[in-house]
């Protein structure tokens, strides 16, 4: 029998048994290291005595309903008094345990056994629940063991490992329940192999062994018969372009704050929550605005979580989101397939194999980048793993226009070095640009007929390069420049414009740019990439086409012509709202940064809009930031990397209306 069939109200009690049996051992997490102090052994004895409460409370919930509820109650409250002392230090923590506590007391009041209905369930059902529950409650058992709280090692790390043993029991009984003898089979390695797992794990307690363990726990449960079909809530999501994009850039901000604010993610000292954040939003949207030194102030691990977002958030969620279901097999809707068909810049016969196109090009360029990065470093001067470390972290922040590096001073270090200069200029050309646009560069430097779609980002894109290296050499020869030699500047400078638009390396120090030099870099960063692509900005189409459109006008013509094709005016209209939209939104961000920073307001202009070009520049204001400053930058580079993204999308859906029953009226406008 399938188990997506079977009704909640009839398998209920056994998820809870499972989450309060695996459970029970968080209060053992509130223990600091031993004394023969008295207040030491009081509130030792809490949490023991809740500990072996809630485990009573999990044994006796469905037969005895009654006796377990109220161990729960006294299981909750010495729970809370269990971990008093550290709660009381911080305002927040205390307040969220007293929801928590309340909540608890609520949850058990109207909480009813469905053991006496003799309602008929199987086995398999009943251990399915145990197991699914069971791994939900000690990844919240293992997260609340990384939060930088003091507790006794001894008592944590064996709490954190029976109560893991305990889970996978519970997933070994459900393994045996499976009819399939070769399902049951795998089911029982792989529960065996977990379990030598987790006993090596005992000899490194800060390891992720747990958490690995756990969510491949969910991965095979997820995949049990019935599971994805109960999904369907999803669909309010997924129909829509502004809400996948919204609340899945937001799930990975909030998620990548949360791996960035753990203990093992920063060096030496803690990292406030607000930093963490701030470095989760700037990775997740590829902008690259920091307060922290990345190579100073997170660990490995924390790099590697940067880098993770980095990849996530460069790749985008439309890409992810539609190469996981179909790697489920879930089957979309046309509406879905046209939203992703929108951002794949592909076409509905070709969108997974568009999707494919996407992420091989992403991880071959990547990879091709990461090769030649670190035999350039190691070249220079790190060791091996520093050097391969270097260059794949700056190879896949390059390639997804992020702008975060693992040297203090960005790109400054290897400003003598132009043929690191170079290969991440091309990374951040290549991943600035849609796969498909890419794959043409070949036949448009040779002169080939290619579509306007592609010709028009590719033209401005050269052009823009071009016009921006020329400004950066004018402006800055004597200036940023002036220590360089001939070659020197021409390499910098083409490096400056290529990152300036959305990738935000400087290989040269930015705090002394020109006023001239400071209003183009603005322009540049507004207009940002190309649609497709990790850029951030307005696009390169709109700003093409508004020039275009402009030209056209000037010149009296009624149609708007690129290579024999004619471009609507509906297309017109959609670039110049994105352009408005985008300056609205950048005047907003430069308003509320002028009210609350007392920063010089050349630097308030230029962050504002590195923020919302998700470039990640800065002239020096980033740590001058305050904790609102800091907030008003988060929101600018969330809504920098989102709000493009979704105008575009919504833009292009069909809008056929019938014409205005309304006269025209003429409007003079010069």
């Amino acid at each position: 029998m399938s188990i997506a069939k079977k009704p909640r109200s009839e398998i209920k009690d056994a998820g809870a048994q499972g989450l309060l049996i695996v459970f029970s051992f968080m209060p053992l997490l509130s223990i600091n290291e031993i004394t023969t102090d008295l207040k030491f052994l009081i509130f030792t004895l809490f949490a023991f005595s809740s500990f072996f409460l809630c485990g009573l409370c999990g044994a006796f919930l469905i037969k005895k309903t009654s006796l377990a509820k109220k161990a729960a109650y006294f299981s909750s409250v010495l729970c809370f008094f269990s971990f008093y002392e550290k709660l009381i230090k911080s305002p927040s923590a205390f307040l969220f345990a007293v929801i928590c506590l309340i909540s608890v007391f609520f949850i058990f009041m109207d909480y009813k056994s469905a053991y006496d209905k003799k309602i008929n369930t199987t086995h398999e059902n009943r251990c399915y629940k145990r197991s699914f529950f069971g791994s939900l409650a000690f990844m919240a058992v293992f997260f609340i063991y990384l939060l930088p709280f003091e507790k006794n090692h001894f008592f944590s790390s064996s709490a954190i490992h029976l109560s893991l043993l305990i889970n996978q029991v519970l997933f070994f009984r459900f393994s045996l329940s499976k009819a399939n003898k070769s399902i049951k089979q795998l089911y029982i390695s792989y529960a065996i192999l977990s379990t030598v797992f987790i006993l090596l794990s005992i000899l490194k307690p800060q390891s992720f062994i747990p958490l690995v363990i756990v969510s491949m726990n969910f991965l095979i449960l997820f995949r049990e018969k019935g599971f994805y079909s109960r999904m369907k809530w999803l669909e309010i999501i997924i129909d829509h372009p502004a809400r996948i994009l919204i609340s899945g850039f937001l799930i990975m901000c909030v998620f990548g704050t949360f791996l960035l604010y753990l203990p093992s993610s920063s060096s030496s000292s803690e990292i406030s929550l607000l930093d963490a954040a701030f470095t989760s939003v700037s990775a997740v949207c590829v902008t690259g605005l920091i307060v922290l030194d990345t190579p100073v102030d997170f660990s490995a691990s924390g790099q590697f979580f940067i880098l993770v977002l980095i990849q996530l958030g460069g790749l985008g969620i439309m890409t992810i989101t539609a190469a996981g279901l179909h790697a489920v097999g879930q089957r979309l809707s046309l509406k879905q397939e046209k939203i992703l068909t929108t951002t794949a810049n592909t076409d509905h016969k070709t969108l997974f194999s568009g999707l494919k196109q996407i992420v091989l090009f992403t991880f071959a360029a990547e990879t091709a980048g990461a090769v030649i990065l670190s035999i350039l470093f190691i070249l220079k001067g790190d060791s091996f793993i520093q050097g391969t470390a270097k260059g794949i972290f700056t190879s896949v922040s390059a390639f997804c226009n992020a702008g975060f590096a693992l040297n203090s001073d960005s790109l400054i270090g290897h400003n003598q070095n132009p043929l690191i200069l170079h290969t991440i200029a091309v990374l951040i050309i290549l991943g600035g640009l849609a796969p498909a646009t890419t794959l043409l560069i070949p036949k448009w430097i040779k002169g080939q007929k290619i579509p306007v779609s592609s010709y028009i980002p590719l033209s401005a894109t050269a052009i823009l390069l071009i016009s921006g290296t020329v400004c950066i050499l004018v402006f800055e020869w004597n200036g940023f420049l002036s220590d360089f030699d001939f070659s020197g500047k021409i390499h910098n400078a083409w490096f400056q414009s290529v990152t300036l638009r959305t990738a935000g390396f400087n290989s040269v120090d930015l705090g002394s740019v020109s006023p001239p030099m400071l209003i183009v870099m603005i322009i540049m960063m507004f207009i940002g990439g190309s649609p497709g692509g990790t850029a951030g900005g307005v696009k390169t189409t709109a700003f093409a086409l508004i020039l275009i459109s402009f030209a056209a006008n000037i010149k009296g013509r009624k149609n708007i012509v690129v290579k024999a094709k004619t471009i609507p005016q509906e297309s017109i209209n959609k670039a110049l709202t994105a352009i408005v939209s985008g300056a609205m939104l950048w005047f907003a961000v430069v308003i509320m940064l002028e009210t609350t920073q007392s920063i010089s307001t050349a630097s308030i202009l230029f962050e504002a809009a590195s923020a919302l070009g998700t470039v990640g520049l800065t002239t020096g204001a980033t740590p001058l930031l305050d904790e609102i400053g800091k907030i008003i930058i988060m929101a600018a580079m969330f809504t920098g990397r989102i709000g493009s993204v979704t105008l575009f999308m919504l833009l292009t859906e069909d809008t056929r209306q019938k014409s205005s029953k309304w006269p025209e009226e003429k409007i003079t406008i010069t």
